[in-house]
């Protein structure tokens, strides 16, 4: 059952301003509030939705903003062109396949889908509204470490190995959903190794075969079959093998990703790349200037630009 909705429609400010019409969904949330604070100036907010309609309320100024308590509740006369997804992973599909029947843009919170039926029902139902798009938030490669790093992967010659390491330090057994099974699908590679990957087979095509080994912290964890940790192996073409070692609960936060090559290794950081030669010489050293902020909208505008 849904909240009945008193509010009066708001009519759309696109012809006054040209700035793009979006909604969002789940904007009581963490995700969703940093979203509509970074992007509230830049973008048209016509509807921010949440089933926790008492946070919502709180959150935002129903006066200025229309609040809804569920997708269902869009009327035909509410003009957006987005729809940004900000919800836990279980309840992507049932928000995404109607957007995408709308022939709206979609930008959703990692991951794409749980299972492959679910991308097939995805996939099924684009065919059949060709203009809409359908994007999963990757934010890496929108970090000057990551593209300028790439573009200078020849200043190493031949690759032959990489590693990448990625810790957080969270003190605590994770909760919420993300630790049930049932609500989260996985543990530490869909939430954490999502980024990762997509940004190891951006440098890297051709996955030959991977292998990994999962172990927990908790055994809580443990009985839901969500790891605390894994640790990958993976070969792609022309012999670049490699080891990915995700881990939540460490005592620092650390990311490096480390390519190694028959001239020389670059090590990348979020906030830097550094390439040496053989002998431990600095060749480059390029730092990344641009804060969070900045790469997150360069994330949005692309993704906008191309709706």
């Amino acid at each position: 059952m849904h909240k009945k909705i008193n509010q009066p429609l708001k009519e759309s400010k696109n012809d006054l301003n040209n700035k793009v019409n979006v909604i969002l969904i789940g904007a009581a949330g963490h995700q969703g509030k940093e979203y509509f604070k970074l992007l509230k100036e830049k973008y048209n907010f016509e509807a921010l939705i949440d089933s926790d309609f008492e946070t919502l309320n709180k959150v935002y100024d129903s006066n200025e903003y229309l609040l809804l308590q569920d997708i269902k509740d869009l009327k035909q006369n509410i003009d957006f062109e987005i729809a940004i997804i900000c919800l836990p992973h279980y309840l992507h599909k049932e928000v995404t396949l109607p957007l995408i029947s709308l022939k709206k843009t979609i930008i959703k919170e990692k991951p794409l889908a749980i299972n492959s039926l679910d991308i097939k029902d995805y996939i099924n139902t684009m065919k059949k509204c060709s203009n809409s798009k359908l994007f999963t938030i990757v934010q890496r490669n929108f970090n000057p470490s990551f593209t300028y790093a790439k573009n200078n992967l020849n200043k190493i010659g031949k690759i032959y190995n990489f590693s990448y390491e990625y810790e957080l330090n969270f003190e605590n057994e994770t909760m919420g959903w993300r630790g049930e099974f049932n609500k989260s699908f996985g543990g530490v590679l869909i939430d954490m190794g999502y980024h990762i990957l997509d940004i190891i087979f951006k440098f890297f095509n051709s996955l030959i075969s991977a292998s990994a080994v999962n172990s927990f912290c908790y055994n809580n964890m443990k009985k839901e079959g969500l790891e605390d940790s894994i640790n990958i192996i993976m070969l792609f073409k022309n012999d670049i093998s490699g080891v990915v070692n995700l881990n939540r609960h460490s005592h620092i936060k650390k990311e490096i990703f480390t390519i190694r090559g028959e001239k020389g290794v670059i090590e990348i950081l979020p906030s830097q790349y550094t390439i040496y030669d053989r002998k431990g010489n600095i060749i480059l050293n390029y730092k990344n200037t641009k804060t969070q902020e900045e790469m997150k909208i360069s994330m949005f505008d692309y993704y906008i630009k191309n709706k």
